[in-house]
């Protein structure tokens, strides 16, 4: 639920450009503060989640949290779930555990601190649809790789729309791993001070991470042209062979809201109108203007963003091992090239590192800033460990770009 905001903040900042399909460089002039709303909720058992924000400009850097309002929702027996401002969670969590029922209808009540009041309309929760995700190697658009598919079987023949959500989660082994790293020295009070490299061994575990990465993308399905109402062989997510996040091992969970007609056309809606994928950063928008959601103000004429989602939920993930889909083939190439540079190790006033022709100073200069790491050490002719061959640091350490936290669903 958490794609939603980029889409519906975005939708509202372009809500003044009419009919505009070339790539432009965005800019807010007349701001309007509105209040956003993004939540699913669910017939799972557990603290549902409802955050609100508001409105921000392209300028703007960090989200606006609305952390003083009174949430709740009331069900059609008058019960209320009432919620609670998390810091942590920078969202409103219900009080208590719950799920939502079966021929039961719900609404979401908001009051800011400003006074004002919205309510959504009454919602009911879609019928319930047998999840089953599939993955498989094929070619798609020329490509070799693993297809993620859904599909998806109504229990009472009545489930219609799907809207889909994924996490994507993988292994990073960093290629150019040693068991040392290069320490940048500066002594002092010496006239010219000088600085030196040292070696000791790494204090973290930094060659093996794990990167856990939510979708961004508004995936809906429907299977309203269909006499049988299953979802067949969806296809959600494909990873070419050749991608560097598949090289060791990968999973994908995939999470299934069964939803009804005016949320799918909602979402179908917003998708379209947004008009941009997950990793472009210019805007292209088709048919910009105002998306009205389920939830207006009691109070006023203000407009709100959002949507108060109800849905039957399910999920499922599958992990797969590169050596496993794809035996005896080549890994892919890492994301970057890793060129080792070599640098012999020795005292030298700091001032060098002013000079940038200077080996002394780009060595230096790698290892204090970061941006370089050691990958082995050479003897040199000395007979001491001090040939240094340094890599760009991801190659080197995977804590740079990753985690070296295991998740908590993660199994080998």
């Amino acid at each position: 639920m958490m794609l939603l905001k980029k889409h519906i903040i975005f939708l509202f900042l372009i809500m003044g450009l009419y009919g505009c399909t070339e790539e432009f460089i965005p800019s807010t002039e007349n701001f309007e503060d509105l209040l956003v709303v993004e939540t699913t909720i669910t017939d799972e058992f557990k603290f549902q989640k409802i955050k609100l924000t508001n409105t921000y400009t392209f300028e703007d850097t960090l989200t606006r949290p609305v952390t003083n309002a009174k949430v709740f929702i009331k069900d059609d027996l008058n019960q209320e779930y009432l919620f609670q401002y998390k810091e942590q969670d920078t969202a409103y969590l219900s009080i208590e555990k719950f799920k939502v029922e079966p021929n039961k209808t719900y609404q979401l009540h908001i009051e800011t601190a400003s006074g004002e009041k919205y309510e959504s309309s009454q919602e009911t929760l879609p019928p319930v649809s047998n999840l089953d995700l599939q993955l498989s190697t094929q070619n798609i658009d020329e490509e070799f790789g693993a297809a993620y598919k859904v599909s998806s079987k109504s229990v009472t023949n009545d489930a219609v729309y799907y809207r889909y959500e994924y996490q994507e989660a993988y292994k990073v082994i960093a290629p150019y791993w040693g068991p040392r790293e290069a320490v940048y020295v500066r002594e002092a009070p010496f006239t010219p001070a000088y600085c030196y490299i040292t070696h000791q061994f790494r204090q973290e575990q930094n060659k093996v991470c794990y990167t856990v990465k939510d979708s961004k993308e508004i995936i809906v399905a429907t299977t309203s042209n269909q006499s049988d109402n299953n979802l067949s062989e969806f296809l959600i997510k494909f990873i070419p062979q050749t991608s560097w996040r598949a090289a060791h091992r990968y999973a994908l969970k995939v999470n299934q809201y069964v939803i009804d007609y005016d949320t799918y056309n909602y979402y179908r809606t917003l998708r379209k109108i947004s008009g941009f994928g997950e990793n472009e950063n210019t805007l292209s928008p088709n048919q910009p203007g105002f998306l009205q959601g389920n939830i207006k103000s009691t109070t006023s004429n203000k407009k709100i963003l959002g949507y108060f989602e109800m849905a039957s939920y399910s999920s499922k993930r599958i992990f797969f091992n590169y050596d496993d889909l794809y035996p005896n083939e080549p890994k892919p190439e890492y994301y970057i090239d890793c060129i080792v540079e070599r640098f012999r190790n020795d005292n030298f006033p700091c001032a060098h590192y002013i000079h940038f022709l200077d080996p002394y100073a780009r060595f230096s200069a790698l290892v204090e800033s970061g941006f370089g790491s050691l990958y082995e050490l050479q003897l040199g002719q000395n007979g001491r460990p001090d040939i240094y061959l340094m890599v760009e640091t991801p190659c080197s350490k995977c804590t740079s770009i990753s985690s070296n936290e295991i998740p908590d669903f993660w199994y080998e």
